[in-house]
């Protein structure tokens, strides 16, 4: 009596299907999750050199698309990244940057790996390989361009976890020497300006009679306490050491160090010429007519 082959066990629903793809020379696996919005059939298909491969990529996919996440097969990080930038606005200067260094580095070393077969061993490898010729914050500004970018992909259900999130950076390399003036420079610098006052760089008298106040002023005339010399007045260059001003009102405005005003000097007012600076006599102080 021939004994008869047992019948092979029919996969469970929901299995896919495994196939010989003779043009590719490849198993082909496909699940089918119905049908998309113009009607056609959804069946995102896997593949591999032998069935086993393949059962695994299967396996892979169903439970990315329990959790939610229906991930792209040819979506690679330099579209992941490229999809970020376009979705974000910054100034010129910063988009110039960023641009700028995924160019010159995410693209040509990562950039063509496929976004859902990033691990967190290539991430940290990229940046113990960048590590050896940039310095450390441009190392954490690519790290925030891949980690930004990846994460807009979860929000998109694009890819699952963040691998970049995982990894530390490596310290880099030392950046240029600071163009920051030390605290000794700084106290030098402060010690040459203090009592010096911008602007005003010499003292004169503006007056049409003998006695007048002193003015700080300015190497085009102009008077500190904001007065314009009278027409008959004459300006007569007294000094340049500002310690010699003795209208009030320029010494507030200069920021001098003059020494504090005599009895016959008053304060300087807009509302009267420069000739009012002038000490007045002994009797009128006193309100003697």
């Amino acid at each position: 009596m021939a004994t008869r082959e047992p019948k092979k066990r029919r996969r469970d629903r929901g299995d896919g299907s495994i196939t010989w793809d003779k043009i590719n020379k490849c198993y082909t696996g496909r699940i089918s999750l119905g049908y998309k919005g113009d009607g056609a059939r959804d069946r995102p298909t896997v593949r591999g050199a032998t069935k086993t491969e393949v059962k695994e990529k299967l396996d892979q996919l169903r439970a990315e698309i329990n959790a939610g996440v229906r991930p792209r097969a040819t979506y690679t990080v330099e579209q992941c990244v490229k999809d970020w930038l376009d979705s974000i606005e910054r100034d010129p200067h910063t988009m110039e940057t960023i641009v700028g260094q995924a160019q010159n580095w995410i693209y040509p070393k990562i950039g063509a790996r496929k976004l859902r077969d990033f691990t967190a061993t290539e991430a940290d490898n990229f940046f113990k390989e960048l590590g050896q010729v940039l310095s450390k914050r441009t190392l954490v500004m690519i790290k925030s361009t891949l980690r930004r970018s990846i994460r807009r992909a979860q929000v998109h259900n694009l890819i699952a976890r963040n691998v970049v999130e995982l990894i530390d950076l490596p310290s880099g390399q030392p950046g240029r020497q600071s163009r920051a003036m030390t605290q000794a420079q700084a106290s030098k610098v402060l010690k040459a300006a203090g009592g010096q006052a911008s602007g005003f760089i010499k003292v004169v008298r503006a007056s049409k009679g003998p006695y007048g106040v002193s003015h700080a002023a300015t190497d085009t005339g102009e008077l500190a306490c904001g007065n314009k010399p009278h027409a008959d007045a004459t300006v007569a260059d007294v000094s340049t050491e500002l310690k010699d001003v003795t209208c009030r009102a320029d010494r507030n405005s200069a920021s001098t160090t003059a020494p504090k005003p005599t009895a016959g000097s008053r304060r300087c007012s807009s509302s009267r010429s420069p000739s009012a600076c002038a000490p007045e006599s002994s009797a009128s102080s006193r309100g003697i007519t």
